[in-house]
């Protein structure tokens, strides 16, 4: 009998340690797989990152020469209306130059991966922490550099494309719009408004705006470069 209880004892504990051990395997496989599954989620998140602020940059490297271009345009016509006596080569040029307060284009990038992170709050995925900050703070700056661009828009078409249209034919400026029909470009002789405070003053607040949405360019272009420089170190982690 004692033999018996000896053996079924032994049994019993060697079922238990079993259970016990497959357990311990079944935990251990599991948290294996979800650390596989964690990198793999990390390593496609970085390259789509990574992707993404690639193409910003080169969008941004675009737009930025058009917008500092337009701020020295707007520039001169304010320097022009000091003059006592517009040169003549100055009036020629005038139509082009003031045709640039036509280009209306703003910075978009794709926020689609940025946006994700933070909804999903799967802020565990980015093990950076420098690279996160990054990210926190390019939603800010393309908010706030977008609200100003917006305000530009909204100067344009709410008071200079009125004034102008009723001022001069706003088919005479090279726009440098595409266009199937061509037509032929008449002088506008719009460099008489230079005479005009109203229209002074139109130009001075568009430069205003635009002089804003140039000083934010360099902090946008620097987290750019930031967050291509971590995401690609982060990712040869991942190899």
């Amino acid at each position: 009998m004692k033999a018996n209880r000896t053996n079924r004892l032994s049994r019993f504990l060697y079922e238990a340690l079993v259970i016990i051990c497959s357990i311990l395997i079944a935990f251990s496989i599991d948290a294996w797989w979800s650390n596989k599954s964690d990198q793999t989620q990390t390593r496609a998140l970085l390259a789509t990152l990574n992707m993404d602020f690639k193409n910003s940059k080169k969008q941004l490297d675009e737009l930025k020469s058009n917008h500092y271009e337009l701020e020295r345009n707007l520039e001169k016509l304010l320097i022009w209306s000091d003059t006592d006596t517009l040169p003549e080569n100055y009036k020629i040029r005038f139509d082009s130059i003031l045709g640039a307060i036509f280009w209306r284009q703003v910075f978009d990038p794709n926020m689609g991966t940025v946006e994700s992170i933070i909804s999903s709050s799967r802020f565990d995925l980015i093990k950076n922490q420098k690279l996160l900050s990054e990210l926190t703070k390019w939603r800010a700056l393309i908010e706030n550099l977008n609200e100003i661009e917006s305000s530009k828009i909204n100067h344009f078409y709410n008071f200079l494309y009125p004034y102008l249209s009723a001022k001069v034919s706003l088919k005479d400026f090279d726009k440098g719009i595409p266009r199937k029909v061509q037509w032929n470009h008449d002088l506008t002789k719009a460099y008489e408004l230079l005479e005009e405070p109203e229209f002074l003053n139109l130009i001075y607040m568009h430069w205003v705006i635009q002089w804003n949405i140039n000083k934010e360019i360099p902090e946008v272009e620097n987290t750019i470069i930031s967050i291509l420089d971590i995401s690609k170190a982060e990712l040869l982690k991942y190899k």
